[in-house]
């Protein structure tokens, strides 16, 4: 069965292309507040993630700052070397107790170096982390603690060690 010419089109050619493009043009603005919107949205779940990461971070340094003091409260004999060291570096007699000491303290500071770093970049609350300053600088009041720090300063980053350098020790601060 042959079909007879159409000797018009059902649309005009010119008004075909004009609607053509028109739908052209919504489409590419569809498609682009799509992209906005899925940039932002994954924008937003790395924000998320990245701060679930800073918070464990976080938590992480305060569950090592407890099992120090664990240590301390459950072993006597290492509780005696660290107040001994506290006093003063001259304190501890024996190259052991030296060790011992230098190796708690090592692990304090790094804590609170890794707390302070979690402050610095938002991870922390300013108010958790003004408790944990005013711990900071009772640590740092008592002499064995600045002298074991003076003699090992370069082991911490230099806003550690900026942050130390600006700060007075607390006379208040009793012990952990």
């Amino acid at each position: 069965i042959r079909r007879p010419p159409r000797s018009t089109p059902l649309y005009s050619s010119a008004a075909s292309d004009v609607y053509k493009r028109q739908v052209g043009a919504i489409a590419e603005i569809v498609g682009a507040i799509a992209v906005v919107l899925t940039l932002a949205y994954l924008a937003l779940q790395v924000n998320h993630g990245t701060q679930a990461a800073r918070r464990a971070a976080a938590a992480e340094a305060v569950s090592a700052v407890r099992e120090a003091n664990a240590h301390l409260a459950d072993d006597p004999a290492a509780a005696a070397i660290f107040w001994k060291g506290v006093d003063g570096l001259e304190n501890l007699s024996t190259e052991e107790q030296k060790a011992q000491f230098g190796i708690m303290t090592f692990n304090l500071f790094k804590t609170l170096e890794h707390l302070h770093y979690q402050w610095l970049v938002g991870a922390m609350d300013s108010e958790v982390w003004f408790g944990w300053e005013w711990h900071m600088r009772g640590y740092l009041m008592f002499t064995g603690n600045r002298q074991w720090y003076e003699e090992r300063r370069r082991s911490f980053s230099s806003k550690f060690q900026e942050w130390v350098d600006n700060m007075e020790p607390d006379t208040s601060f009793r012990g952990v």
